[in-house]
């Protein structure tokens, strides 16, 4: 759920959320795209799964990973934000956020030149949280509707391998 409410904020945009299973290791990870102004990013959340019964599976997440992030070169300045249902006139900041725009292009960059020689920062998911289950309501080709053990439903549409 504060997936779901974090892209209420201001200048944050969540992204693809997508689920890739492999059932030859017994494998799930989850993977969400987060955007802000200037900066695009990806989180995963790997899994270990096993099957209980025909319709419910065992999760173990075992290991986190935040991609290597990247900086958005381009970014158009809002006239206006939402901030706890007030709008905010941005309007008279546009002309010196113009003047910026090269510099900001420029440093990008330089910037993306670095972080693309970084790899991915792995850590591991070791805590009782970590372990939960899900029971398939509903699967047919291209649809599958779970229920999790902290009661949330998740709905998952295939889709192109």
């Amino acid at each position: 759920y504060p997936l779901l409410l974090a892209g209420e904020l201001p200048g944050l945009e969540v992204g693809p959320v997508t689920q890739t299973i492999s059932s030859s290791d017994m494998k799930v990870v989850n993977r969400v795209e987060v955007s802000f102004p200037f900066l695009r990013l990806a989180v995963q959340a790997g899994a270990s799964v096993q099957l209980r019964s025909a319709k419910t599976l065992d999760v173990r997440f075992d290991k986190g990973v935040i991609e290597t992030p990247a900086i958005v070169p381009e970014f158009d300045f809002p006239t206006a934000v939402s901030v706890l249902g007030q709008q905010l006139d941005l309007s008279p900041l546009q002309g010196a956020f113009q003047g910026l725009q090269g510099a900001v292009r420029e440093a990008a960059e330089g910037v993306n030149g670095v972080l693309s020689q970084q790899g991915d920062l792995e850590f591991p998911i070791d805590w009782d949280r970590g372990q939960t289950w899900l029971m398939t309501t509903y699967l047919d080709d291209t649809l599958r509707i779970s229920r999790g053990d902290g009661g949330g439903i998740f709905i998952l549409v295939k889709g192109s391998e």
